[in-house]
């Protein structure tokens, strides 16, 4: 044993019954949620191996342009820059919790003007581009997804059993 002092601690604290006891009752495990866990893997595991090195750059280029779009709209709107400065006040200065109707509409005033200004951005015509960009990605993805062998069993695990009466 490699800690001869850790026994008698645990056997004063009664921490003993905690291992010589097994569990009466096995836990049960959603299978729809381990489903959803292993196709979310084969999702990530793929869009790391399927994009061809030019589309994956092309969609850098486009995450970086419309981040650069809205962060230009954060440091210039003034309505946002106003709602910002208040909720600054009120979460550092006034110590106001998050779940004070105040602070939720702050949050909700900016969470609206950046809404707009992405949509904005996916109007313009380098916007539409990234959205077909995106539309053929998750395609792509799709497509290979549904090309797995073990993807059709893990669709059947989603979906909800039927309750026999």
């Amino acid at each position: 044993m490699k800690h001869p002092y850790l026994l008698p601690i645990l056997m004063m604290l009664g921490a003993t019954s905690v291992f010589s006891q097994a569990p009466s009752k096995p836990a049960t495990v959603d299978s729809s949620a381990i489903a959803r866990s292993k196709i979310d893997s084969l999702s990530n595991a793929l869009e790391k191996t399927i994009y061809p090195e030019k589309q994956q750059n092309a969609w850098n280029e486009c995450t970086e342009h419309k981040l650069d779009f809205i962060a230009k709209n954060r440091k210039t709107d003034k309505p946002f820059r106003k709602a910002d400065s208040l909720l600054h006040m009120a979460t550092k200065v006034d110590k106001l919790p998050p779940t004070d109707p105040k602070v939720q509409e702050l949050m909700q005033k900016k969470f609206v003007l950046q809404q707009k200004w992405e949509q904005k951005y996916r109007l313009s015509p380098e916007g539409k581009h990234c959205v077909d960009l995106e539309a053929r990605r998750k395609h792509q993805l799709d497509s290979a997804i549904a090309a797995h062998p073990d993807y059709p069993v893990w669709k059947r695990m989603m979906e909800p059993k039927s309750s026999a009466q």
